[in-house]
């Protein structure tokens, strides 16, 4: 097996990328003078909580302990 080519590390890096991408949207959202702050919260969190949501899609897919479909 290759360094780095296993599936917990690749999910892992996955959620980084994902993670560093919604970092970067909350800054600019919460450079924003005009948007009050408990919207601003409220939007970081929505952020954060779809950016976890599409990372971990496709979960259940096979791998062990998968049951064949009849």
């Amino acid at each position: 097996m290759l360094p780095g080519s296993h599936p917990q590390g690749r999910k892992r890096q996955r959620l980084q990328g994902k993670l560093n991408a919604a970092r970067e949207k909350a800054e600019t959202i919460a450079a924003q003078e005009d948007v009050p702050n408990n919207q601003k919260m409220r939007e970081i969190e929505k952020l954060y909580a779809r950016a976890r949501s599409s990372a971990k899609k496709g979960k259940g897919k096979g791998g062990r302990g998968a049951k064949a479909r009849k």
